[in-house]
């Protein structure tokens, strides 16, 4: 059996200032996909950190854990 995945990440557009935290790897060769959903939350009325600490969090980790995946 064989996945095909396609795949879009869109940035919340309720809130004009919140990065898009949210990572994906869609590796349809090797039937490994990994979605993360980066969260964090503003201490200061809607006042996001850009570039998003959760953003990067979620790379690094989504990363880390398709590398081990693949190499497994």
């Amino acid at each position: 059996m064989q996945a095909i995945c396609t795949a879009a990440s869109l940035r919340n557009t309720k809130l004009k200032n919140k990065p898009n935290e949210d990572y994906f790897i869609c590796d349809d060769d090797s039937g490994i996909f990994v979605l993360l959903d980066g969260v964090s939350r503003d201490g200061n009325e809607n006042n996001y950190p850009n570039p998003s600490p959760s953003a990067i969090i979620s790379e690094i980790v989504a990363n880390t854990v398709y590398q081990y995946l693949k190499r497994s």
